[in-house]
């Protein structure tokens, strides 16, 4: 079992999972030169600033507004919409494949397989946020791949280090090198303790086949 699929190139290390999607979306304004973002309403992708300007439910942001980003928000799974929310002037479209906060709420296929097919045509960059989807919750590795779509950019965290502090944005390898020297850091990203625990977790993922079991569960639920 592969855990990153290898269309899929850098792996940057992060302390948690709007960490990971802070650093998906300078990632997009870096590739794209461009600064807008699409996000769909009820969606969830962290607390801090940037990821909270594409977090689509209100009462997360109310209080901090306006937000850094300019981002426009539209219906989720709305498939006969994608064509003329999709426009060239986007850096990115940022979606979960199942919608957490929003009330677990799965994409439907054709969904995704919108974004994907107009977002390549249009040279927008599309980021799923797998941080309370992946690592083998939904019977895959990382859900995108129940749908058989994949992103340029996606981010994950929580179970991956089973508890200690992690998240991780993963990027296609046709992009190469993103940043010069000083244009991203942390300090505490990537730690040996971390990474070991980072270890362990994929060791579990890969030797109890947790993605088969998740499965398995789900089947007979």
């Amino acid at each position: 079992m592969k855990v990153v699929p290898s269309s899929f190139g850098k792996v940057f290390l992060q302390n948690s999972g709007t960490e990971a999607v802070e650093v998906a979306l300078k990632i997009a304004r870096k590739i794209s030169k461009k600064a807008e973002f699409l996000a769909f309403l009820n969606s969830f992708h962290g607390r801090t600033m940037g990821s909270l300007s594409v977090t689509g439910n209100e009462k997360y942001r109310r209080a901090f507004e306006p937000m850094p980003y300019k981002v426009r928000f539209a219906p989720f799974n709305a498939v006969d919409q994608v064509d003329k929310l999709v426009t060239e002037d986007l850096a990115a479209v940022i979606v979960e494949p199942i919608q957490g906060e929003g009330g677990v709420n799965p994409a439907k296929p054709e969904f995704l397989r919108a974004l994907r097919q107009v977002t390549r045509e249009r040279n927008v960059l599309l980021i799923f946020d797998e941080v309370q989807t992946g690592f083998g919750r939904t019977g895959r590795v990382w859900a995108f791949e129940n749908y058989g779509v994949e992103p340029d950019i996606f981010t994950a965290g929580k179970s991956i280090a089973g508890g200690l502090p992690i998240g991780v944005a993963v990027v296609r390898r046709e992009f190469g090198d993103i940043f010069e020297p000083g244009e991203h850091g942390s300090t505490f990203a990537g730690n040996p303790l971390v990474m070991a625990a980072a270890k362990a977790g994929v060791e579990v993922l890969i030797n109890d086949n947790v993605p088969e079991r998740a499965r398995a569960m789900g089947d007979s639920s």
